[in-house]
């Protein structure tokens, strides 16, 4: 970038752009006031001068005839991610606890709420606001949590910001272009949606992390360099690194007027705290207590995204599990969210062919039997499982007779709240203004499972119905949901008998991980019988969640 700027002193201007302003607008007064012996003001006006024709700097406004500048935000990131951090050394691994894990990843949580906006999820009040009770499902369907923006969102030094991961997610949803409200309730955009279901998960990635970049951080010059500086190209992926080392060296590039102040530290743990929310970084604890930092995986924003070709296939199990590999494009695993059961994301992510899914695909999405079986063959890596294909079929003659009966055929129902639109082979969704499904269910049942048990409506029904094994991933899954719900477990261990007991922690060693559970006693009135177990995973043989029946 550098080397369009022939002039030794449109370098140095453009570095001390880049180092008192940020991206932040100037006048060409404040630029001439950071004048010292190696920069004189004079050499400021022609760098900018030659910076401006050169399109390196930008004339974002005129206020009385005088211009205002700035460098470009995507120019500031180039220079951000080409420049390395002087000093900065990772540090030993046994050096470093770690204190606390990355999250799936904010990708992931938009695809899962704009699955969940295109089935009618948002409906809006008549003032206009999003339904209390349409807000805590959504909030069931994304993994940010309220601890990961709590200490961001509570600085003083943040005005407008986020007050929940599902406020953020739609902010964030919307401002990319992906999702807006309706006349009735939230809906996709097709348009927007499509352009980024053809992005692969890196490219959704940098795409996020560029527009919390722009965001989040406040107007001010030290916490735009701090917030960004995590790109420098010597901070590796997989490395720790001290987050007061970080800064230190931050400080140093900057230069005299580089100080960092004590809000300013406590502004970038809470930035830190919410990028590890998004997935991208995890944190730890050094030997004497101080903080550190380490990226899982590390973005690489550029102006100019080239789009990946993801064409992989899926893997439809016997048991009726699909296994989704990285490679699979987003538009198929969007079509997935639609006529299967999401079951767990993972480097593998699994969803499950159910009769309620399926059912409801037909019935409510205006899919046919025929169009899921040919979308299934298409995207398999091998040929269905006749036990699978036999399946669909048998559950799409109960869907049909239903369609018949009450709505007329395969047409959307009244109550649904989405129409299909089909695309260039995607199948996006267009929401109607009609009422939500979620409405229609909820005034049809009494709803005492889902007030005792939240969320059961997205629990695959196999966890509470039949004792079967389970990939370790989802297993963990189905504990953690047992444990949410306080409820006991069936454990098989080898030969012997069944064992029940309600897990209470899982501990976690690395990639291994072990299940506390409080055992059930023979004698249920005996307090002082019950015991507690740990068991790995490999210790069982088959899980089922026990819930009271009612």
């Amino acid at each position: 970038m550098n080397g369009k700027s022939q002039r030794p002193w449109a370098v140095l201007t453009l570095n001390r752009i880049y180092q008192r302003f940020a991206f932040e607008p100037f006048f060409l007064e404040q630029l001439e006031e950071t004048a010292d012996s190696g920069l004189s003001g004079a050499e400021l006006r022609a760098g900018l001068y030659l910076l401006e024709r050169q399109g390196q700097v930008s004339v974002v406004s005129k206020d009385y005839e005088e211009k205002r500048y700035c460098l470009p935000f995507m120019t500031f990131l180039e220079i951000k991610q080409s420049r390395p951090l002087p000093g900065i050394v990772p540090l030993e691994d046994q050096e470093v606890s770690l204190r606390t894990e990355s999250r799936p990843g904010l990708a992931l949580d938009i695809f899962r709420a704009l699955s969940f906006i295109a089935k009618g999820g948002l409906p809006l009040t008549s003032k206009g606001g999003i339904r209390q009770k349409a807000i805590q499902q959504l909030r069931k369907e994304i993994v940010l949590s309220d601890e990961d923006l709590l200490e961001f969102a509570q600085d003083p030094l943040n005005i407008k910001l986020p007050s929940s991961p599902a406020e953020m997610i739609l902010y964030l949803a919307n401002t990319l272009g992906l999702a807006g409200r309706g006349p009735l309730q939230w809906q996709v955009l097709p348009a927007g949606l499509e352009a980024w279901l053809r992005c692969s998960w890196t490219e959704m990635e940098e795409q996020l992390l560029v527009k919390m970049l722009f965001v989040y951080p406040p107007a001010d010059t030290k916490l735009r360099h701090l917030a960004a500086a995590i790109l420098a190209p010597n901070i590796q992926e997989g490395a720790w690194y001290e987050v007061e080392s970080f800064i230190h060296r931050l400080e140093k590039e900057l230069g005299p007027c580089g100080a960092v102040r004590a809000a300013h530290k406590h502004w970038l743990h809470g930035w830190l705290r919410m990028l590890c929310g998004c997935g991208w970084l995890a944190l730890g604890l050094t030997g004497e207590g101080g903080q550190a930092f380490r990226w899982i995986r590390k973005p690489k924003p550029s102006a100019d995204l080239v789009p990946a070709v993801l064409d992989g296939r899926f893997y439809i199990q016997p048991d009726f599990e699909i296994l989704i590999p990285p490679d699979v494009a987003w538009s198929v695993r969007w079509e997935l969210e639609i006529v299967t059961e999401y079951v767990h994301f993972d480097n593998m992510t699994t969803y499950r062919l159910t009769r309620e899914a399926l059912q409801e695909a037909i019935i409510c999405y205006g899919r046919t039997a025929t169009e899921i079986m040919a979308f299934l063959k298409k995207h398999a890596a091998a040929q269905l499982p006749v036990n699978v294909e036999l399946s669909i079929m048998e559950w799409a003659k109960e869907a049909d007779a239903e369609c018949n009966c009450t709505h007329g055929g395969h047409q959307v129902p009244t109550f649904s709240g989405i129409e299909q639109q089909k695309s260039e082979g995607l199948q996006s969704l267009k929401i109607s203004s009609r009422p939500s499904r979620e409405d229609v269910i909820a005034a049809e049942s009494n709803g005492w499972k889902e007030e005792l048990f939240p969320g059961i409506r997205n629990v695959p029904l196999s966890w509470t119905k039949e004792l079967r094994g389970y990939h370790t991933s989802t297993a963990r899954e189905l504990l953690r949901q047992a444990m949410e719900w306080k409820t006991k477990v069936r454990f098989k261990l080898g030969e012997s008998c069944p064992s029940i007991g309600r897990p209470t922690l899982l501990l976690t060693d690395g990639a291994e991980w072990k299940v506390q559970v409080l055992l059930d006693s023979e004698e249920k009135l005996d307090v002082a019988s019950l015991q507690v177990a740990e068991w790995a995973p490999s210790e069982w043989e088959a899980l089922q969640i026990l819930l009271p029946e009612i």
